[in-house]
């Protein structure tokens, strides 16, 4: 998967007040308005938007991402490159050390992916997801597969995998052209696609949820010979993750 230069992060919206989000225009003024004369909350959650720094300490939660989930941001400079979508968000590490180019904790509910026998550039060359996530992975055969195994993360049950790019289809986006050799495109995920090259690894954890679905946990590492280095750096945050309510 490609995260171009920006970074992706999850999270809340306020109870009471919509708070616009980083960029400017018409919408930033009235949101600053209304969160002026708006009472106060508790500080409990905050909205976020697109590209927009993560304060340390602070609890996020999720409403548009169901089921909502929760979590503390560490110490460091932490950012989102998506707000708190419907199927998907996502928090990366910014100005990220000692080698490792990017460093991306995201979730998603995964129901339309890019078919391996031809792959896609846009949205729309999606197709819907059969089955189970966890195994259209396992059967991917432009991935390499370099760990599978079952785990438990969040009071669910699942599988972990670890995986790396390991072939090409016919038809690539842009975001493959600027990660690397044997790129595969997996899904779309809000605002860029989910790829793989050679040169990225990831670790999903594909959990179980009790009405049937999966929640997909995804850290993704870039350059791929960074990947345990990218893992601890994600491993506080992604402790602090909790299904909220």
């Amino acid at each position: 998967m490609k995260r171009t230069s920006k970074s992706k992060v999850l999270v809340a919206v306020a109870v009471a007040a919509l708070v616009a989000g980083c960029g400017g225009g018409k919408n930033s003024t009235a949101g600053s308005t209304q969160a002026a004369t708006a009472p106060a909350a508790p500080a409990r959650t905050q909205a976020f938007d697109d590209v927009q720094d993560l304060d340390p300490g602070r609890t996020y939660t999720t409403l548009a991402f169901k089921p909502a989930l929760s979590f503390t941001v560490p110490k460091g400079e932490w950012a989102s490159e998506e707000g708190d979508m419907r199927q998907n968000f996502a928090v990366a590490l910014q100005n990220v050390p000692q080698g490792v180019f990017q460093a991306i904790l995201a979730v998603h509910r995964v129901t339309a992916v890019y078919p391996p026998d031809r792959g896609g550039t846009t949205p729309g060359d999606q197709v819907p997801l059969r089955g189970r996530f966890v195994d259209w992975l396992r059967r991917h055969p432009r991935l390499r597969i370099l760990a599978d195994r079952r785990t438990k993360l969040l009071g669910l049950v699942g599988a972990l995998l670890d995986i790396t790019g390991r072939s090409q289809p016919p038809k690539i986006p842009r975001e493959c052209k600027e990660t690397g050799p044997n790129c595969a495109p997996l899904f779309y995920a809000g605002l860029d696609p989910v790829v793989y090259a050679s040169t990225s690894r990831g670790r999903f954890i594909v959990l179980r949820l009790p009405d049937g679905g999966e929640l997909v946990v995804e850290q993704y590492v870039e350059p791929a010979r960074r990947f345990t280095r990218g893992l601890a750096l994600l491993r506080p945050l992604l402790s602090t993750l909790r299904l909220s309510g």
